[in-house]
């Protein structure tokens, strides 16, 4: 950390011009150019990625490596139709993800050098078109239209900023580089009189240009060029009749605009669906309601509230999968790895992780809809491993019970800790659901029937020896009696993992802070009685008493 000296911040002007070579009039062009080729130009370079070393990305990662791994053994040990099988599995993979990847429309973030972010939208109908929003005048510095368009956005900016509100500018484009500027423009659509509209608009802070409907066309006139700038123009329309939205939506579009509506009834419906985005409101009839592109489905703006609640539940789903597969990773990399070295034997086959890794898949989609308890404040992302650290000692456990301990065959073995990465694996869903005891929350029947469904199917395989050894309904209970045993054990773990290292917490080793206050107060008046009377030291009696109590409280 730099002193306060050292800071700009608190530096006078001078000192800092001084410190960095600098005048109030600025650089002069020879230090100019000296710092330009000293330091070179004040920009982000954009990284280009050969889609070659792209594609290849796609073969690094813990999934990945586990199949990589599956391929290898299958080689070393010669089982060629494994080796083939899982090696086109890994490649067809790698180029379905790199397939997609190349077919998503171009994003480019924020950053604060060009102090905007773009994107490249391909419509239902094929046809691309570019997005852009960021600070006004960066937008506007873009657009074609920035002449007319110019003086209506300062005084924009300027009325939002006096009410401490931030701006964006917003701008789109049918063709690369040629950017238009783009606002909303909100008008009041009425079938009160017009003295009534424009007395709502002034208490609302719109703009009082209320045009009466009665002098607009409908779908089946076009409007002239000055009827069609005026609806533009317009603020609001008074005394309108169904007809008359569509008209108004209608023109809008002629006029190049991207158009959005609100209503509720079912005269309302025409405009609705004509509308870029429909929204129905609260209350709307069943037409409004399938002619809209939104329906709020309560009064007011509640909803939005219901949206966010219902975003951090999906994060809240997001965790938890992200939890269960790094902690199955590591649970399988591990697992193996380590029993290769230990042992010198491989615990699994190919064609077990393959089976593994599709049963695990078809029970990981139930994650998508099962219960979580979302939190009020916004979350960050907090993983923590613990459970693969466990999930790989309970694993080599059972193993050594079944090498050293009961001396089971070893192609028995490798059945035994099929069922046991299977059944584990599968609990592990429930212990990633929430940081609370896996009881807190009860399980979707989408959970249960996906777990259940995929659990019977891979003891029923277990048991039967299919493409492996048979183990036996006793055995298959064994180990089922294990992985319960080690599920709940993992949940008093994981429990005592988050209290320990989760850094909304205080340290579950720190002291609690106690308030030393009435204790030092009660001291210091007892050395106050002990001063011969008139020997006013109050300062002084405190500092002493709360020398005294911290020095004890430390020992």
């Amino acid at each position: 950390m730099p002193e306060a000296k050292d800071d700009l911040k608190s530096l006078p002007t001078p000192e800092v011009e001084k410190r960095l070579s600098s005048s109030q009039d600025g650089l002069s062009q020879a230090e100019a150019e000296k710092r330009l080729t000293q330091y070179g130009p004040n920009e982000i370079t954009e990284k280009i990625t050969n889609p070659f070393l792209k594609f290849l990305t796609y073969f690094w990662g813990p999934i990945p490596w586990m199949i990589e791994l599956a391929v290898i053994l299958s080689g070393v040990v010669r089982h060629w139709p494994d080796f083939f099988i899982i090696l086109l599995l890994l490649v067809s993979n790698a180029m379905v993800g790199f397939w997609e990847e190349r077919q998503a429309v171009y994003f480019q973030p924020f950053d604060p050098v060009h102090k905007r972010t773009g994107a490249t939208v391909e419509g239902g109908d094929g046809m691309q078109s570019f997005v852009a929003k960021g600070a006004p005048q960066v937008t506007l510095e873009i657009s074609t239209n920035a002449g007319e368009v110019k003086p209506a956005v300062k005084k924009a900016v300027k009325e939002f900023a006096g009410r401490g509100f931030r701006s964006l500018g917003a701008a789109r484009a049918e063709q690369e580089g040629k950017w238009r500027f783009v606002g909303v423009s909100v008008k009041m659509v009425t079938g009160d009189q017009a003295a009534i509209a424009r007395e709502t608009v002034r208490q609302l802070g719109m703009g009082t240009n209320i045009l009466d409907a009665s002098g607009l066309g409908d779908t089946k006139r076009h409007e002239t060029v000055e009827s069609a700038e005026a609806i533009e123009k317009a603020d609001g329309f008074a005394q309108v009749f169904p007809k008359h939205k569509f008209h108004v939506v209608d023109v809008l579009h002629q006029r190049g605009h991207i158009v959005g509506m609100t209503g509720d009834g079912v005269n309302d419906a025409p405009a609705l669906k004509k509308a870029d985005c429909g929204i129905a409101v609260s209350g709307a009839t069943d037409a409004a309601r399938a002619a809209a592109a939104i329906v709020l489905s309560a009064y007011g703006l509640s909803v939005i509230v219901d949206a966010t609640k219902e975003s951090r539940k999906i994060f809240q789903r997001m965790n938890s999968y992200a939890i269960y597969r790094i902690a199955e990773t590591l649970r399988g990399l591990f697992f193996m790895t380590l029993a290769i070295l230990i042992y010198n034997f491989y615990p699994l086959t190919a064609v077990m992780i393959v089976m593994l890794a599709l049963l695990n898949d078809g029970a990981i989609l139930s994650v998508a809809y099962h219960n979580v308890h979302y939190k009020v404040k916004p979350e960050t992302w907090n993983m923590r491993l613990v459970l693969g650290v466990i999930g790989v000692v309970s694993a080599l456990g059972l193993f050594y019970l079944g090498e050293r301990v009961f001396h089971v065959h070893r192609a028995h073995i490798q059945t035994l800790m099929y069922l046991k990465v299977a059944a584990a694996g599968h609990l592990t869903i429930f212990l990633t659901r929430t940081r609370s005891p896996f009881s807190s929350i009860r399980p979707t029947g989408s959970l249960w029937a996906a777990m259940l469904g995929t659990q019977a199917l891979a003891t029923l395989i277990a048991a039967c020896g299919l493409f492996m050894m048979p183990l036996g309904r006793g055995w298959a209970a064994f180990v089922w009696g294990n992985a319960l045993a080690w599920f709940m054990l993992n949940d008093r773990v994981k429990l005592l993992a988050y209290r320990i290292f989760d850094p909304t917490k205080p340290p579950l080793l720190d002291k609690k802070l106690v308030d030393l206050t009435p204790r030092i107060a009660a001291r210091a008046y007892e050395l106050h009685q002990q001063r011969v009377r008139g020997e006013s030291q109050a300062d002084q009696d405190w500092l002493e008493a709360e020398h005294e109590i911290r020095k004890r409280e430390a020992r």
